[in-house]
């Protein structure tokens, strides 16, 4: 269910480190919230995550069909989903850009190139612009949830 509830991310990465679990948020939708100034007390502990998927399409404002998921560690996620012993996965590049491997990374085998979206997006418009349109995003949430609260008719 969509609620825009935001979990207590500090005090979760503290349960996490004590019992030494994989720290991961889900935000998908709310966590490009954190770019506003005056929200982004509610995402404390965001930056303490061992990864954090994002679909750019929702709140981004990048076309549909384009998520990510960040790593704070490579080296943790490669040994996760390593595939150098599958014989029918090979390597064929010899420079270390030609010989990415997605699937150690993941469960997909291939991937189409869905980051372009993201990336040009981010280029033309860059981080502080799409801020301020989320910030904007959330100040106009806000008037509309002041005139429902003065409407007697809602």
């Amino acid at each position: 269910m969509n609620t825009g509830a935001i979990d207590p991310l500090s005090e979760i990465s503290r349960v996490a480190k004590e019992i030494n679990l994989w720290f991961h948020i889900d935000g998908a939708y709310g966590a490009p919230g954190a770019l506003d100034p005056r929200k982004k007390a509610h995402f404390a502990g965001l930056e303490q995550a061992d990864s954090v998927s994002l679909d750019p399409h929702k709140w981004l404002y990048v076309p549909v069909d384009a998520g990510c998921l960040l790593f704070r560690d490579e080296a943790a996620a490669r040994a996760t989903f390593n595939a150098a012993d599958a014989d029918y996965i090979k390597v064929h590049g010899h420079t270390a850009d030609e010989a990415f491997a997605f699937w150690d990374y993941g469960v997909e085998l291939s991937r189409r190139f869905r980051a372009l979206k993201i990336w040009l997006t981010l280029r033309y418009y860059g981080v502080r612009r799409i801020a301020e349109a989320i910030s904007e995003d959330i100040s106009l949430a806000q008037y509309l949830a002041a005139l429902i609260q003065k409407a007697e008719d809602l």
